[in-house]
């Protein structure tokens, strides 16, 4: 009850509660000042439209959301290649040329 409530009072509030978060950044340090893109969502197996195009990233978990998933899986166009970025690896490098799209699983 006291966690419908949470999220009820979240959503009031104009928040919205994710599962996942997945940060593209320009830098292979991933450093805030090279973030290029945020995603957040609860979907999974979706295939999300990176833009502009990530060379590296990061999946982290939301404390509120699931918790059974594993990481995100990025690719590129043109035959650049594909690359899977663990919960807890930290800074993953994108496939060639950057990611263009990823999934979460």
């Amino acid at each position: 009850m006291l966690c419908r409530l949470v999220i009820t009072t979240l959503a009031l509030a104009g928040l919205s509660v994710a599962d996942w978060r997945v940060n593209f950044y320009s830098s292979a340090d991933c450093s805030a000042k090279s973030l290029t893109s945020t995603h957040t969502g609860t979907d999974f197996y979706v295939e999300h439209t990176v833009s502009p195009k990530g060379q590296y990233l990061i999946i982290t978990k939301d404390a509120n959301g699931r918790q059974d998933y594993q990481g995100a899986f990025a690719s590129s166009d043109n035959n650049g290649g594909s690359v899977t970025a663990l919960i807890g690896q930290g800074c993953v490098k994108g496939p060639v040329g950057g990611a263009s799209s990823f999934q979460v699983a």
